[in-house]
């Protein structure tokens, strides 16, 4: 009896530890990989590498008023950081920045960050994080901390070239800074060449996490970029399949 209570036991014992292996598999977070060499790498927790992203067209509907959205469109987006291995992934952005910027909806408007010249946005750095989607696949979720705002647009009519002010109002819209707040949930997908897709196709405010904002009015991005490793940091990178 003492044998066969025991059997049992033991068999108990590696079901449970079977399952445990199943759940934790099923639950796993996202990871980067990195291929060096030409063999991909799983990147170990703490472990970096620098990143370079750049994207096309970029096109942002600013939802002003009820029935009323704005269309702002940039002709491309740059920026750096580094990814992080870890469970999930992680990783950092240096200043983003959008250039060939315009109003495109409204004739004659422009917009800018302060400081800029008309038709440059730039943000603040963001933390990004691996997420996986109910439905299947991954993204990368990106935020920022600090005091909260991650960029200012400035929106106007005849930039003054000394100042880089805007003389006119556009129309009805405010003269003064717009802060944007909020985080932003991108697509990740290896394309051809091994080249990291990310693209920015979430435009229902609320839809898979994105709560960006401007003026507390809710702020939607569509547009795609590739990641790619900094010189020297590798080949190619992806999400660990």
């Amino acid at each position: 009896m003492r044998s066969v209570f025991r059997s049992v036991l033991v068999a108990l014992v590696a079901v449970l530890a079977l399952g445990a292996v199943v759940s934790a598999s099923a639950f796993a977070s996202p990871g980067w990989e990195v291929k060096e060499g030409g063999a991909w790498k799983a990147l170990g927790t703490g472990e970096s590498r620098n990143v370079m992203v750049e994207g096309g067209t970029q096109v942002m509907a600013w939802s002003y008023s009820q029935g009323t959205s704005i269309v702002f469109t940039c002709g491309t987006v740059r920026s750096t950081g580094k990814i992080v291995g870890g469970n999930p992934g992680t990783g950092e952005v240096s200043s983003i920045s959008y250039s060939e910027c315009g109003v495109s909806n409204i004739s004659g408007c422009e917009l800018k960050s302060p400081g800029n010249r008309a038709g440059k946005i730039t943000t603040a750095n963001a933390e990004t994080t691996l997420v996986t989607f109910e439905g299947g696949g991954t993204g990368e979720k990106f935020s920022h901390g600090g005091s909260g705002t991650w960029f200012e647009v400035e929106i106007g009519k005849e930039e003054n070239e000394t100042t880089h002010k805007f003389k006119k109002a556009c129309g009805a819209l405010p003269t003064m800074k717009l802060v944007g707040v909020g985080t932003v949930v991108s697509k990740l997908e290896t394309g051809a060449g091994g080249n990291l897709g990310e693209s920015f196709a979430f435009t229902s405010p609320g839809q898979e996490g994105n709560d960006l904002t401007l003026a507390s009015k809710p702020l939607t991005i569509a547009g795609s970029e590739v990641q790619a490793p900094a010189s020297g940091e590798g080949e190619a990178l992806r999400v660990a399949p």
